[in-house]
């Protein structure tokens, strides 16, 4: 069978015989194209307010009766071609064709069973019904359908922006159009405004004192009218500027020169509301171009209020496996991060495994990714020269030997902002952050302590907690674990340096190196990766599966972890339940799109079960008898998800 869009939709609705759903099986299997399109036609249905195809106008789709045709195999081939390349650019003509074949499928393959009772009450009611109308004298020929109430116009029913207009309608409409155009003219006409000329205006901004320009700014305006051309020019005071809002723009004010216009929207209070002020004139002693040099300083002052951000450094891509996703600040998919680009404020950077990556700050900074690592870049500081928040996994910052300062970084993690310094050259730190996960009920509110740390290998590191006291740590005393909500840094020294942070990194065996170019692979510049890395999540094999899977998880994609739960590799379903549980720890409201989605991918008295083990219990929560007695039947449960959940909690507990 061909490889079609219909027969992809025969096949996800159950449609197809077993030899051809073995046949089409395979060639998804095989295609990575046709997977994604699998993917896509699941995802597009699920999709809420996806809307539909309009009925007329720009986007409106194909007829109903077209679409309809191709549904049962009816339509023209050219007619199929043209229809098939419309639903593959178009999400909404996708999922509207995809559901129209689920519903009938549903439809079709399942009658519906009709209570004999109803059906005898519904055979009375057309037949009470039909006798007044079989008693009726049948009208003659010529005047059928005259005085017969039943609806005769083809028109009748519709919505009134599909009926047609009678030309009484259509005029009116016409001259109302007319109407709102003579008014209008008319109201420029008599406007005089807009018809009297205005002489040059000379308006100048004063700053009576630079530190306070926010709260003493004056606006001053003087009109001329042509009329006194030659009289001398009246000021005109204006209030003070009540906040940085109502201050006019930055780059307005550079390039005005020496005619800076006040915002119009700064009104002046009654005169009764503030003392006169009197017009801004020289100062004694000043020349003109000293009153320059103050409206310039103002400037300035001014520029920096409006434009508080500071600039950030340039941070490139240095060296590594050169796999790394990332996510911008305005999108909300995953896709493959060129490195010949700068990482931006906003964007999410993560390096799935086994990927390991670093970057570069201006000279001043290395920092490298571990595999499994995910960040984000955030504004800075006036003190720091680089500010990101670190979701998960392991960093390494290393001072670079040519920078002459000392080099400040922003963490921000669960617990905080810590500052850490790099006061001397070839410092190195070392991160590692594994986040919480739940140890109960959604409403107990019970959580894993965070676990990882922070361990110095070389130089001089400074580390203190929001604006706390700072800890010293060295190779000699240069390892610390996080400590709970509100307690402070305890450093142990005589530690070993964890392989990841060893400088050059371990060298990767054949096979490793092997299974990261296949994996790498698997990453399309042209897709999402979701679309891409979906698919591999189900590979056959091993440990191609756990990759996917773990990708998955870094990105908080629970839509597609849930599915591995039932994966035929131990490998990812173990790394779907570590991937999920980090999920349901992290703040928000996860419990309703949790049901949600075990719904679509499990039976009803399994969807309970599974979200109880999800949500994970304590050590004591085993002296309960009952508790302890559902463990044995899950253990025994015909899902192979429910039973790897029970074994996970048996031997972690």
């Amino acid at each position: 069978m061909r490889l079609t869009l219909r027969t992809v939709l025969a096949y996800l609705d159950d449609q197809l015989e077993p030899a051809e759903a073995r046949e089409i099986g395979a060639k998804l299997s095989e295609s990575r194209e046709a997977t994604a399109l699998v993917n896509r036609i699941r995802e597009v249905i699920r999709r809420r307010r996806i809307g539909a195809p309009e009925l007329a106008g720009p986007g409106s789709g194909p007829d109903p009766n077209v679409v309809a045709d191709y549904l049962e195999n009816a339509l023209a081939p050219n007619l199929v071609v043209e229809l098939e390349r419309l639903c593959q650019n178009s999400d909404v003509h996708l999922a509207e064709v995809a559901a129209c074949h689920k519903i009938l499928t549903m439809i079709l393959g399942q009658p519906v069973a009709v209570d004999d009772d109803f059906r005898s009450r519904m055979h009375a009611l057309g037949a009470t019904r039909a006798a007044p109308q079989a008693a009726a004298t049948p009208l003659p020929p010529m005047a059928e359908g005259i005085g017969d109430s039943r609806t005769t116009s083809a028109m009748s029913g519709l919505p009134d922006g599909l009926t047609r207009r009678t030309g009484l309608q259509r005029y009116s409409v016409i001259g109302a159009i007319g109407l709102t155009a003579i008014v209008w003219v008319a109201l420029v006409v008599t406007d005089e405004s807009l018809w009297t000329r205005r002489a040059p205006v000379d308006r100048r901004v004063a700053a009576a004192e630079v530190g306070q320009v926010t709260d003493e700014l004056v606006v001053q305006e003087e009109f001329v009218t042509p009329q006194l051309a030659d009289a001398a020019p009246v000021a005109v005071p204006q209030a003070p500027v009540a906040n940085v809002e109502q201050m006019p723009n930055a780059g307005d004010l550079a390039s005005a020169g020496e005619n800076v216009i006040a915002p119009e929207s700064v009104v002046p209070p009654p005169p009764d509301a503030r003392p006169p002020m009197a017009p801004v004139t020289a100062a004694e002693g000043k020349t003109p171009a000293d009153e320059d040099a103050a409206v310039e300083d103002a400037r300035d002052v001014i520029g920096d209020v409006l434009n508080p951000t500071l600039p950030e450094k340039s941070l490139t891509y240095l060296v590594g496996d050169r796999l790394v996703i990332r996510r911008l600040t305005d999108q909300t998919e995953w896709r493959i991060f060129d490195v010949q680009d700068e990482a931006r404020v906003g964007d999410d950077l993560a390096s799935p495994e086994p990927f390991r990556n670093s970057y570069e700050l201006e000279g001043l900074l290395e920092l490298t990714m571990e595999p499994g690592s995910r960040i984000r870049r955030l504004p800075r500081a006036e003190e720091a020269d680089l500010a990101f928040e670190l979701d998960r996994g392991r960093l390494i910052l290393r001072r670079i030997v040519d920078a002459a300062e000392p080099v400040d970084v922003d963490i921000t993690t669960p617990m905080g902002v810590w500052r850490v310094s790099l006061t001397e050259p070839q410092s190195k730190l070392g991160i590692e952050l594994i986040r919480q996960r739940p140890t109960g009920p959604p409403d107990s509110g019970r959580m894993a302590p965070m676990e990882g740390g922070l361990a110095a290998a070389d130089g001089h590191v400074q580390v203190k907690l929001n604006d706390g006291s700072a800890v010293e740590l060295s190779p000699a005393n240069g390892f610390c674990i996080w400590p709970t909500l509100g307690g402070e840094l305890v450093t142990q020294g005589n530690f070993p340096v964890p392989n990841w942070m060893q400088s050059p990194p371990p060298e990767l065996l054949p096979t490793a190196r092997n299974l990261l170019r296949q994996y790498r692979d698997e990453f399309v510049n042209q897709f999402s990766v979701v679309d891409s890395i979906a698919p591999v999540a189900r590979d056959r094999r091993a440990l191609m599966a756990e990759l996917g899977v773990k990708t998955l998880a870094l990105i908080d994609r629970y839509q597609q972890l849930l599915p591995a739960l039932n994966s035929e590799h131990q490998e990812a379903r173990l790394a779907a339940i570590e991937g999920l549980r980090v999920w349901l720890g992290k703040p928000g409201d996860h419990v309703e799109p949790l049901q949600e989605e075990l719904g679509r991918n499990f039976r009803a008295p399994t969807t309970d079960v599974v979200a109880r083990l999800l949500w994970g219990f304590e050590p004591t929560d085993l002296r309960d008898r009952d508790l302890s007695g559902n463990f044995i039947t899950w253990l025994q449960d015909d899902s192979i998800a429910v039973r790897e959940l029970a074994f996970y909690w048996l031997s972690k507990l």
